[in-house]
């Protein structure tokens, strides 16, 4: 069957120009049944996100020959309750998840939950979240056995890192007049 990259996006109810997303390698026989296949990574990925968070799109396109693929929009949040703005931690604080299948190198995912103050103690998260995380997304994300890494083999198990992550937000990184490559610091 064909790979499909599928792509969740989300924001945040209260300022909706922060967003982000999370994609996914999946097999499917058209772009149509990815995107419904997107439906289902979707609804796994609201069990773990607090009300706050927007899910706003979905999107399906094939790996090999382009294409403009699918798109659909959606109007969800996440399912825990109640988000409390005070305590969450900056975007950029994410948990680590490596999707490991057979054949092939583990496919990562960054998860912006938004983590908040108590679900982390020190650089870690708790074990009470990560429990969480391992019976609400990567117990349910395994059981899709159309769910795969780079190599199209079915993901099989998953890694939760204890450590928060810090990853930046936008896709480009800032460089000086005259520099090709490098970082800035604001």
């Amino acid at each position: 069957m064909p790979n499909y990259l599928v792509t969740v996006r989300k924001r945040l109810t209260s300022d909706l120009a922060v967003k982000w997303a999370n994609t996914y390698r999946v097999t499917a026989t058209g772009v149509s049944q990815a995107l419904d296949r997107a439906y289902d990574i979707g609804q796994i990925e609201k069990a773990i996100h607090w009300d706050n968070v927007d899910f706003f799109q979905l999107h399906a396109m094939p790996t090999v020959g382009g294409g403009d693929g699918l798109t659909s929009n959606v109007n969800w949040t996440g399912e825990l309750t109640p988000a409390d703005a005070d305590t969450q931690l900056p975007l950029f604080n994410t948990v680590r998840v490596a999707l490991i299948a057979d054949i092939g190198r583990p496919a990562f995912k960054y998860l912006r939950l938004p983590l908040t103050e108590g679900e982390v103690q020190g650089f870690n998260i708790t074990t009470a979240k990560k429990a969480s995380i391992a019976s609400d997304y990567t117990g349910p994300l395994e059981a899709l056995t159309y769910v795969t890494n780079h190599t199209g083999s079915v993901i099989t198990s998953s890694v939760i890192s204890n450590q928060v992550t810090a990853r930046q937000l936008g896709w480009h990184r800032r460089t000086r007049p005259g520099f090709i490559r490098g970082w800035v610091a604001a």
